[in-house]
């Protein structure tokens, strides 16, 4: 939010004011689907375990349907035991993300 350069007279200082004060953070936290949004949340302030399973028990397991596959990350909020016994007492699967890993893909394979 701070501009980097700035138009003055000629021999004049650019001269202006910078925000002291950044708005509140607001986290989103959406599940999508091939078709459609399924649920989602806007919240203010940042999101820790008991927000995400409050969004998953009360906005997520009520729009699922028997073999849903869930995807999610492996972040900590994630791995609660509550996130896990909501979606599969639903029916649905749920499949965490293999952990992050750097993108090989500028290596060149070498043949023998």
């Amino acid at each position: 939010m701070i501009r980097l350069y700035a138009r003055a007279l000629k021999g004049k200082r650019a001269r202006g004011f910078k925000p002291q004060k950044r708005g509140k953070n607001i986290s989103i936290i959406s599940a999508l689907s091939l078709k459609k949004v399924v649920a989602s949340a806007n919240i203010y302030g940042s999101v820790d375990g008991i927000t995400f399973e409050a969004f998953i028990v009360k906005k997520l397991v009520p729009q699922l349907w028997k073999d849903a596959c869930v995807v999610m990350d492996n972040a900590r909020i994630h791995l609660g035991n509550m996130v896990t016994e909501a979606i599969e007492k639903k029916g649905a699967k749920l499949i965490y993300l293999s952990p992050y890993s750097e993108d090989k893909t500028d290596e060149v394979p070498s043949s023998a």
